[in-house]
């Protein structure tokens, strides 16, 4: 089935070349349209589509083109995002809270050792574990 042939349910697929145009338009001139970094939901704007069926599309086998233009965005985004905190351009408390979407956060893992056999006794006693037995 072709792009533009109808679906089972009836209404045609807005998932075409001048959609694919748009989605291009967008990932080359997001910064000319207005906005401070690349954003998805931008570009379901840009499209006029909704940002569930840019989520569906960018996931399709079959909308490869589609789904790498999506890529390039939350690759740019996340340059930007980093650029934009290291010269203050942005937010810092913004980027950051975006940068979570791509992995990098501020969280620190601790790792405690505790040398006791007996650590539920130990806890259900009263006695920290961290103590020195006598």
């Amino acid at each position: 089935m072709s792009e533009t042939e109808k679906h089972a349910g009836g209404r045609p697929t807005k998932y075409t070349p001048e959609l694919l145009g748009k989605a291009r338009e967008y990932v080359d001139a997001w910064e000319s349209i207005g906005d401070s970094v690349p954003m998805l939901c931008a570009m379901a704007i840009h499209c006029d589509i909704s940002e569930e069926t840019l989520h569906e599309w960018r996931h399709h086998d079959d909308k490869e083109e589609f789904s790498e233009l999506c890529a390039r965005v939350m690759g740019k985004q996340k340059r930007g995002l980093i650029n934009g905190g290291l010269s203050r351009k942005l937010d810092a408390g913004i980027s950051k809270l975006m940068l979570n979407k791509h992995g990098i956060s501020d969280k620190q893992e601790i790792e405690m050792k505790v040398d006791s056999p007996n650590i539920i006794n130990d806890l259900a006693t009263g006695r920290s574990p961290c103590q020195q037995s006598d």
